[in-house]
C-alpha cells in the first residue's frame, strides 16, 4: 500500500491552527489516520477520509503531524511534516 505524498502545512488565519494536505495514490475505501508529534509524545491518532487535517499550533508557533493511510484495518508507512513559526 503507498504511504501518502506531498504532506505539507499552512498556518490557517490568527495562527491558531494549521491545516496539513496530501496527496494518495491508493484504492477507493482507504482512509488516513493523523497525530501530532512532539519531543514528548505523539497525540491521539485521529481517523479521517479526507486529505487534510487541522491541527493546533504550539505556543511556540511549531505544529508537526505525522499521516498514514489505512486499508482493511493495516497501516501505511507513515509520513511526516512540521510547519515552523517564525
Amino acid at each position: 500500500m503507498p504511504a501518502v505524498t506531498h504532506l505539507k502545512g499552512k498556518a490557517d488565519k490568527g495562527g491558531k491552527t494549521a491545516t496539513f494536505t496530501w496527496d494518495y495514490q491508493g484504492k477507493d475505501g482507504d482512509t488516513f489516520r493523523w497525530q501530532t508529534v512532539t519531543a514528548l509524545g505523539a497525540g491521539k491518532s485521529q481517523p479521517t477520509s479526507k486529505r487534510e487535517a487541522v491541527a493546533a499550533v504550539g505556543s511556540d508557533g511549531n505544529v508537526c503531524i505525522k499521516v498514514e493511510a489505512v486499508r482493511e484495518g493495516k497501516p501505511s508507512p507513515s509520513v511526516g511534516a512540521c510547519l515552523k513559526g517564525d
